[in-house]
């Protein structure tokens, strides 16, 4: 669920390419430090065409974490950092 910009105080875009050993660490630190907060935010993963295991650690993280408006724009073709933060963007 992408939330309408007026309902949002921040959207973090955290672009990805096989990130398996870095991306349960980074979102968990993430969840656990705006949980002391009242800033209304969302997680956009955009992943480069991972072919590790990236993108089941996001949906084991979004599945434990209901409350966390975590999306995720997966490619099915090898994406540079700037096309992978411009699609979170759009």
């Amino acid at each position: 669920m992408i939330l309408k910009k007026s309902n949002l105080d921040l959207s973090i875009i955290l672009p990805t390419y096989n990130e398996e050993k870095n991306i349960s660490i980074l979102l968990n630190d993430l969840i656990s430090s705006f949980a002391k907060t009242s800033i209304r935010y969302q997680i956009i993963i955009t992943d480069g065409c991972s072919n590790d295991n990236t993108i089941n650690d996001v949906l084991n993280i979004k599945k434990d974490n209901q409350n966390v408006d975590i999306i995720i724009l997966q490619s099915i073709i090898r994406k540079d950092i700037t096309s992978s933060v411009l699609s979170g963007i759009e």
